[in-house]
């Protein structure tokens, strides 16, 4: 190596556990967060090519992260900081402050994943070592509960539109492809370095063979698996069919309108009147094509008002002076918890009866009555009384004596009967959950200056499932609500019960103006999809409206004049469903999620324990001696 020294740059000539100066450290690992943040949905313009460029961005951190150096640590936190805050900088629509928020937390995890990288990298080979980190701080970051954890995009999602790699995550999720998108930038991080002379090898200028073969060798496995989407299991072949027509209405609505409806300011009857117009102009539509639609869909909470579950009404039409369920100080209805059942029940019936027989409220503005010229009107009304409704909505619910509001997921069957509800599982701090803290009067009170509400809603334990009658069999759709598209244990855990025929997402991202966050929340989508072997059906309030199938792959999305946000539409899909049992068409991802998740976060620490046993000699690629840093790192691994 004496040779190299005076050839390179000291700050660039460093092997392994020696120090890296902190301005190239900053350099690349400034440039490792540009590569990832365009491999990101919706930001970056290389769509199926965008797994190379994410791997070219973990190359990156692999070659700063795996070194010791000078303000490291610090170093480390500003670019993941950087990386994280840009990522989701849409957040700034709503709480600008949230941005900074984010990329601290971002930050603090690329600490986590730099240490652990320099830790075990002296036990494996780098491809494995960056793997190893990488995964596990962002499956971590997944399973922590927000704040402390954010489950978003993570660099498996670079895969979305690349379909053999996408098809991988039947087998081993977002982790697994992420753990070889990963494994790819360690071994291109540990040629560069071969190339450079900075670790020596047997072989002039090549990396150590055995990491090439089991890092190409796995990413040909996955890439095999990915065509097949698990050892033939297709939404072509006889394990799917044809399930409901669901026709996705998504009116577009501004976020500042949607606001001034929670604040109790008119437009009330507009809201609903566009909805219903678009509905009956859609359902006309499919119609007149021959596809008549079994399920209309409204976004996240666009029913408005208020709505009693039928498990609050019986516990408070039961209940003695003593027993009865017991509200929230400032939740308690003015006139009475009785009279607000029975006002709200009554409410219900006569919304949803007027809604299915396609009735206008109040005056029909000119734009809504535009949509709806030249519609035979008795035709589409007589379609909506035929069809099963579902929409989002605020339902009152009791649990332990307990009365709590939902964000849910409502179903109404053909014949207008309430059919079930699911409800939010992950709730988004501050907006919907203070964890105990509404309990004060100081924070309720902070709360209302953003928002007229106080955010104490309950959030579900397991995915709700709602059950559609058909022609020939009652379909089972898993529900989610906005947030939940972040979490893919929402999306398996339907199908590792046995009973999701396919997933129903209700979203209003309207807050994101027209930002990345669309793009994340389909790319999503898209692993989840893929992840659990059944479709996922989009409805918003202002895009993107879509169906991936169970592959992972878009069936379509609602788009009008060129754009899919932000617009004004509707848009029917047929969602594919499993024709035989649900243990016949799971993936194998679906059954095993939890153990996989499992090994991301214990692996690293599994891998220092068994080195550790075995006497803790540090790794050392093939050829080349021992050099003097390497000695070092016997006694001492500095992290």
């Amino acid at each position: 190596m004496a040779d190299q020294d005076e050839v390179l740059p000291k700050a660039w000539n460093a092997g392994p556990g020696s120090d890296l100066a902190p301005l190239p450290r900053l350099l690349l690992l400034l440039a490792s967060s540009a590569a990832l943040l365009l491999s990101g949905p919706g930001i970056g313009p290389f769509g199926p090519w965008s797994p190379l460029l994410g791997v070219s961005g973990l190359a990156l951190w692999a070659l700063a992260a795996s070194r010791t150096g000078p303000r490291r640590k610090t170093i480390e936190w500003f670019a993941g900081g950087i990386y994280g805050a840009s990522l989701m900088s849409w957040v700034a629509y709503i709480t600008p402050p949230s941005v900074a928020w984010i990329g601290i937390g971002w930050g603090l995890y690329y600490i986590l994943a730099g240490t652990l990288l320099r830790r075990i990298r002296h036990h494996c080979g780098l491809p494995l070592a960056t793997a190893l980190a990488f995964t596990a701080v962002e499956a971590l970051r997944a399973q922590l509960p927000t704040p402390f954890g954010l489950s978003w995009i993570r660099v498996g999602h670079f895969s979305a539109e690349f379909e053999p790699l996408l098809g991988s995550a039947a087998l081993f999720g977002v982790g697994g492809v992420g753990f070889l998108l990963a494994a790819l930038g360690g071994l291109l991080a540990q040629f560069a370095q071969a190339q450079s002379g900075l670790v020596p090898t047997r072989v002039g200028g090549l990396p150590r063979l055995r990491d090439t073969v089991w890092v190409l060798g796995l990413l040909m496995f996955s890439l095999a698996f990915g065509w097949t989407s698990g050892f033939g299991f297709s939404p072509d072949s006889d394990d799917f069919e044809p399930g409901p027509r669901l026709l996705l209405v998504q009116p577009g609505i501004p976020q500042e309108r949607k606001q001034e409806l929670n604040s109790g300011g008119g437009g009330l009857a507009d809201l609903v009147n566009l909805q219903t117009a678009l509905t009956l102009k859609g359902l006309a539509r499919e119609s007149a094509a021959g596809s008549p639609v079994d399920l209309v869909c409204w976004g996240e909470s666009m029913l408005p008002g208020r709505f009693v579950h039928p498990g609050l009404r019986a516990a408070q039409e039961s209940a003695s002076a003593t027993d009865a369920p017991e509200w929230p100080d400032w939740d308690l209805p003015d006139d009475g918890a009785d009279s607000f059942v029975a006002y709200w029940t009554a409410r219900e019936e006569r919304l949803i009866g007027d809604l299915r027989a396609g009735l206008f409220f109040e005056t029909v503005s000119e734009d809504t009555r535009g949509l709806i010229e030249g519609v035979d009107l008795e035709n589409a009304r007589a379609l909506f009384a035929k069809t099963g409704f579902a929409a989002g909505a605020i339902l009152y619910t009791e649990s332990d004596g307990r009365v709590r509001r939902t964000n849910a997921a409502m179903l109404w069957d053909q014949q207008g009967k309430y059919a079930g509800s699911g409800w939010k599982r992950h709730l988004v701090p501050g907006a919907e959950s203070l964890r105990g803290l509404e309990n004060w009067v100081w924070a309720r009170d902070a709360a209302h200056l953003l928002m007229p509400y106080t955010p104490d809603f309950r959030g579900a334990t397991e995915t709700g499932i709602l059950e559609l009658p058909g022609e020939k069999r009652t379909w089972k759709i898993g529900t989610a609500i906005c947030f939940d598209n972040g979490y893919e244990d929402v999306f398996l855990d339907g199908v590792a019960r046995g009973e999701a025929d396919f997933n129903l997402v209700l979203s209003n991202e309207a807050w994101y103006q027209e930002s990345q966050e669309f793009d994340q929340m389909i790319a999503m989508s898209a692993l989840w999809a893929a992840s659990s072997g059944r479709a996922i059906a989009r409805a918003t309030n202002s895009g993107i409206s879509a169906v991936i199938g169970p592959r992972g792959r878009e069936i379509g999305r609602l788009v009008s004049n060129g754009k899919d946000r932000a617009v004004s539409g509707t848009a029917a899909f047929t969602v594919p469903v499993p024709s035989k049992t649900s243990a016949e068409t799971r993936t194998f991802y679906s059954y095993t999620y939890t153990y996989w998740n499992a090994l991301w976060l214990l692996a690293p620490l599994l891998l220092l324990a068994v080195s550790e046993l075995l006497g803790g000699r540090p790794y050392r690629p093939s050829g080349g001696g021992t050099s003097p840093a390497e000695k070092s790192e016997r006694s001492s691994v500095e992290f």
